[in-house]
């Protein structure tokens, strides 16, 4: 049950993540050695036991190399937390709206919520495609439907001991983060070739900074990361999420903000 759907192209992938932003394969690493210590499902390190559920939104604005800013559209996220136990579970749900208002996406994801292990995801995107997966304890089971049109592709790969990349900011949130701290968290990826390989994304505290927003003021941990590549600002409570940046290709930064539940 540990992997990711790797199916489609490392863009469509991406969109999965909180505010589906596109970017290019080449931010994927090959596989490198880090010092840092390697965090995996199971590991006992990466933890849902102190989440707590909420509904938040967001909005997107993609900010110019001239301080120009153009809103981007926005997005919600809701997280509960359901059963108890070795039963618990994290349930997931994002979906993204475009400038306009209308919505491009949804999705629903589930995880063990005392691992962060993946258990489940669905997604129905632009022009209708659809992603499920299940994370089964041997292998995962994807479908992709490119089109409402087109013909279902499925596929069976072996698992891997890695995250789902697009509960991002909320696997974040659970590891255990203080000043200096550094981790190589296992991700399951698309190299640029196609192939499916474990790639380790590095995490670094940076900082702590006072960050007000949707009503909010408070202390939030200042988080990079260098797959994707983010700067996250995570608050000790729910709805966690603060801020976060992500540079695109173009040169601009699209930047999402907390707005209110």
């Amino acid at each position: 049950m540990y992997s990711l759907v790797r199916t489609v192209a490392l863009s469509s992938l991406k969109s999965l993540i909180l505010a589906g932003l596109a970017a290019a394969a080449s931010h994927v690493p090959a596989l490198s050695q880090s010092s840092a210590p390697v965090v995996e499902p199971g590991s006992g390190v990466a933890t849902g036991a102190k989440l707590a559920p909420y509904a938040a939104r967001f909005s997107l604005t993609r900010v110019g190399p001239g301080g120009t800013e153009t809103p981007a559209g926005a997005w919600t996220d809701e997280v509960k937390l359901m059963g108890s136990g070795e039963r618990a579970v994290l349930w997931r749900r994002v979906e993204r709206f475009d400038a306009q208002g209308v919505s491009e996406l949804v999705r629903v994801q589930s995880a063990d919520l005392a691992t962060m292990a993946p258990l489940r995801t669905h997604q129905v995107g632009p022009n209708g495609t659809v992603i499920h997966v299940d994370y089964e304890a041997d292998s995962l089971r994807s479908v992709l439907i490119p089109s409402p049109d087109g013909a279902a592709l499925t596929a069976r790969t072996e698992a891997m001991a890695a995250f789902d990349l697009s509960l991002y900011a909320v696997l974040l949130r659970s590891l255990p983060l203080e000043d200096g701290y550094t981790a190589s968290v296992a991700i399951a990826a698309m190299a640029p070739g196609g192939a499916v390989q474990l790639v380790q994304e590095t995490v670094r505290v940076t900082g702590r900074e006072q960050v007000s927003a949707g009503g909010i003021t408070a202390d939030a941990w200042v988080v990079e990361t260098s797959l994707i590549p983010w700067k996250v600002w995570l608050w000790d409570d729910a709805p966690y999420i603060a801020r976060f940046e992500q540079p695109n290709p173009d040169g601009t930064i699209t930047v999402s903000t907390l707005v209110g539940e």
